[in-house]
């Protein structure tokens, strides 16, 4: 007596893959470079990155120093002094100061004390 093949085939157990991925090579390299792409992004990211909150790039570590006013002296005057030490522009010194001392504005008192920032 001879097992017809419909027989045979009610003998095999289903076997479910549900869950289970499966990446092919391609599936592979585009998954790693998907994570180096994110990866990449976010030190992008963090390198505007020796940048402050305002985006200010300083070069180098940056430190800072309590100043105080002289009389005639200007936020602008004493952003342009500081400026050429970073390599930023006086507007983003300015912007920096005025952050880090939570002035209401860019105006200034003789007398005032000032954190500014200086290349430790």
């Amino acid at each position: 007596m001879a097992t017809s093949p419909a027989a045979s085939v009610s003998h095999i157990s289903h076997v479910s893959h549900v869950g289970q991925t499966r990446l092919t090579t391609r599936g592979r390299l585009l998954l790693c470079a998907s994570g180096l792409v994110v990866a990449l992004s976010l030190i992008s990211a963090n390198t505007a990155l020796g940048s402050n909150e305002n985006g200010v790039v300083l070069g180098g570590t940056t430190g800072y120093e309590s100043i105080r006013v002289l009389p005639g002296e200007s936020l602008w005057s004493i952003a342009r002094q500081v400026a050429p030490d970073f390599g930023a522009s006086t507007g983003d010194i300015v912007a920096m100061i005025i952050e880090i001392n939570n002035l209401p504005s860019s105006e200034l008192e003789s007398g005032a004390e000032l954190l500014i920032p200086v290349r430790s």
